[in-house]
């Protein structure tokens, strides 16, 4: 992979996760307010599990950069290629991860009416619009980078 795709990419990822993040505890806390309260602790257990499998992830991610680094260090010519390189892999570990581990419980399971359920659905088509739009932008700053620095 090249500097240019490592960069729009690895920064497309970075936005995306970034866009994501600061906006979940909003749309988390706007979901607690549509639901039954009982529904408020079984939602939390859910996030924390969701959000620990996100950072395996991330550690699998270091590691797989670390071996990386370790067996082709020298095949970089170029800092900022490399940095995005690793981005890259370590966002698409983190994803992977989070997409291919078995979840123990989802929060569908519990949802007994049509209000939580459109509560439900607004919180994760927001969180889905949110990381496609931190990618677009993440992508879009990269390009200047890019140009810049490969």
């Amino acid at each position: 992979m090249n500097c240019y795709e490592s960069a729009l990419v690895g920064l497309g990822l970075l936005g995306a996760s970034f866009y994501t993040s600061i906006s979940s505890k909003e749309e988390s806390n706007k979901l607690k307010k549509q639901i039954n309260p009982e529904l408020v602790d079984i939602y939390d257990n859910i996030a924390k599990e969701r959000s620990q499998l996100y950072v395996h992830g991330l550690i699998l991610g270091f590691i797989i950069v670390f071996l990386i680094n370790y067996k082709y260090e020298s095949e970089f010519d170029n800092k900022f290629h490399k940095v995005t390189f690793y981005i890259l892999i370590i966002l698409i570990s983190a994803v992977l991860y989070y997409s291919l581990m078995p979840k123990s419980d989802y929060l569908l399971n519990h949802i007994t009416n049509n209000k939580e359920s459109r509560a439900w659905l607004d919180v994760y088509l927001n969180m889905k619009n949110k990381y496609t739009m931190g990618f677009i932008l993440g992508a879009l700053a990269s390009v200047p980078l890019a140009y810049s620095f490969c």
